[in-house]
């Protein structure tokens, strides 16, 4: 199996091609990581992964996170939340 590893603070996101394994197509799933700087990680992401599939740049929501999100290579959504305080 080709793919890649990307490094987030004490979390690791593995991005990879499942080979023969049939995967669904359903994208009722996301990934939410906390991170301590939304924009660092948001410029690093779109250095690293040319035409990466921001689906939505930093942003307050009305909720109350500092967030963006984008898709993973299958349609997934995947979601950076700034967390100043992150428990180790």
């Amino acid at each position: 199996m080709e793919g890649q590893h990307y490094g987030f603070d004490s979390a690791q996101l593995a991005v990879y091609n499942p080979g023969h394994v049939n995967v669904v197509n359903d994208k009722n799933m996301s990934l939410m990581f906390y991170v301590h700087d939304v924009l660092a990680e948001y410029d690093r992401l779109k250095q690293a992964i040319p035409g990466i599939g921001i689906t939505s740049p930093p942003e307050r929501r009305p909720w109350g996170a500092y967030s963006f999100w984008f898709l993973d290579p299958d349609g997934n959504t995947v979601s950076f939340i700034e967390k100043k305080e992150l428990e180790g």
